[in-house]
């Protein structure tokens, strides 16, 4: 079970999100709030949460100052602003934040991202299969390699295939498939399968039907699911749950 720190100043905000997300389905056991940077850094320091969604503008101490004096723990950073704090979000950058979210704050979009952060969670709570490792990685020296990476892990669950991947970049397909194997030492289409069965282990831990996590990772079809996980985990989705 996981951790996560809501930081804003505005109490409606705070006190909402953790009341109106169904943090038990993300399989989050404690949700902490604060109002200011100041509070979320003495919650940071005292919980070492998995997760931290907070506003940047804040009194006392704003969220830039507060990642800056807690970037020596490790977690996620989810970023709420306005248009008007452009400039603060991209102080942010240093720090990797897994997103931004404007301001007023969309719940279904806000669950659907947070569905997408804890399964990033499985490499901090859980042993990740080697054969899966190099999914892990997310940072080459190709830009376009970079742009492709990020692409298929925010968009795992639309139909991916080589050439929608290089036409969303506008390079060729020839070029992107070479290059791929090149730096990440696996096709893309491996990536791609290997990166949705690292995605559904996760979502198998929550209380939802195989089917559904199934369609969660982009698999259309139940059947294509099972066959790669069988594939790189050498086990069924249901022999897995059982032994979770």
């Amino acid at each position: 079970m996981y951790k996560v720190i809501i930081i804003d100043d505005e109490r409606m905000i705070r006190e909402g999100l953790k009341a109106s997300i169904d943090w038990r389905k993300l399989n989050f056991s404690e949700v902490y709030i604060a109002k200011d940077g100041i509070e979320g850094q003495d919650l940071i320091v005292e919980h070492e949460p998995d997760l931290v969604i907070t506003d940047i503008k804040m009194p006392r101490m704003n969220g830039i100052e507060m990642l800056e004096k807690t970037k020596h723990i490790q977690f996620k950073k989810l970023i709420l602003s306005s248009y008007d704090d452009f400039e603060y979000a991209k102080a942010a950058i240093q720090f990797q934040v897994v997103d931004y979210l404007l301001k007023p704050i969309d719940e279904d979009e806000l669950f659907d991202l947070l569905e997408e952060i804890t399964t990033t969670f499985t490499e901090k709570h859980n042993i990740v299969p080697d054969i899966l490792k190099p999914v892990l990685k997310t940072d080459y020296e190709n830009y376009y390699i970079n742009q492709a990476v990020q692409y298929i892990k925010q968009n795992i669950r639309l139909e991916l295939d080589n050439e929608s991947i290089a036409n969303r970049l506008n390079i060729s397909t020839s070029y992107l498939m070479r290059t791929f194997k090149q730096y990440t030492g696996i096709t893309m289409k491996d990536f791609v399968n290997r990166y949705r069965i690292y995605h559904s282990l996760q979502l198998l831990k929550q209380p939802l039907k195989i089917y559904e996590v199934s369609d969660k990772i982009g698999y259309n079809e139940y059947k294509a699911f099972n066959y790669n996980f069988h594939k790189y985990m050498n086990m069924t989705p249901n022999q897995y749950i059982k032994q979770i």
